[in-house]
């Protein structure tokens, strides 16, 4: 069992590497839902034999068996999983919960858990919300919606996700709340005094339009910056490390 210091983040490590450091060595297999373009399990090639990454976003599936052929990505929404009971020995939920809509956190983080087998680890990292998370850009659209308005005016379109759902930071508490105790925490994280500041700069390029490899060169800020540990009120990051229980 890992010692809660080793949930911290360290700095300039990135979210997927942090995932791949605090799952245990003796793993055999792992799922990662939310996969996106399944970086995360390509950190995991060479310790982990058994890799299943699973997303709603056919096309970023698609990079993601580009990226690394060895590893098993599907297109499959991770609040109904077709996994046996216990199929994994770990599970990871990283940068997925403040999307999915607080209807849909409980039935993403149950089926994580199910698939999960007894004295499994699950790793999640979220945005935080502390006193100051209104100022988080990419949740303006609930929480400062004249600025969202403008931002429309400029870039008309439709949103990958509805308004009221937009880019929700959970606390420690929430996050325990999901789990139900079903899942002991070994340790907890937090981190990215200054991610309001650094994701306006990602606001900012995307608005004027700046190449995707411009914006995937800045994302390296952004994970150094959130790899920052901070005391929980100044923390915009959390990361969580928790193993199911055995009965």
């Amino acid at each position: 069992m890992r010692s809660p210091e080793d949930a911290r983040p360290r700095f300039g490590e990135s979210r997927d590497d942090y995932c791949a450091r605090v799952l245990p060595d003796t793993i055999r297999s792992v799922l990662d839902i939310g996969c996106g373009p399944g970086t995360g399990l390509l950190r995991l090639r060479g310790k982990v034999p058994e890799r299943v990454g699973v997303d709603v976003d056919a096309a970023l599936i698609a990079i993601a068996d580009e990226i690394d052929p060895t590893a098993e990505h599907r297109v499959i929404d991770g609040a109904s999983l077709p996994f046996a009971d216990g199929s994994f020995d770990a599970a990871i939920l990283s940068e997925v919960l403040e999307h999915v809509g607080h209807e849909n956190k409980v039935s993403v983080v149950n089926e994580a858990l199910r698939v999960l087998r007894p004295g499994g680890r699950l790793v999640i990292t979220s945005p935080h919300r502390g006193p100051i998370w209104w100022l988080d850009p990419l949740d303006y659209k609930r929480s400062m919606k004249f600025l969202y308005a403008l931002y429309r005016r400029l870039r008309p379109g439709t949103p990958d996700t509805p308004a009221d759902v937009g880019h929700v930071p959970l606390t420690l508490g929430e996050v325990q709340l999901l789990l139900q105790g079903r899942a002991d925490l070994q340790g907890v994280g937090f981190g990215g005094p200054l991610y309001p500041i650094v994701a306006m700069g990602n606001a900012i390029l995307l608005l004027l339009g700046a190449p995707e490899r411009w914006r995937q060169k800045y994302a390296w800020l952004q994970g150094v910056e959130t790899s920052v540990t901070v005391p929980a009120p100044f923390a915009h990051s959390i990361r969580v490390v928790a193993d199911k229980r055995l009965d």
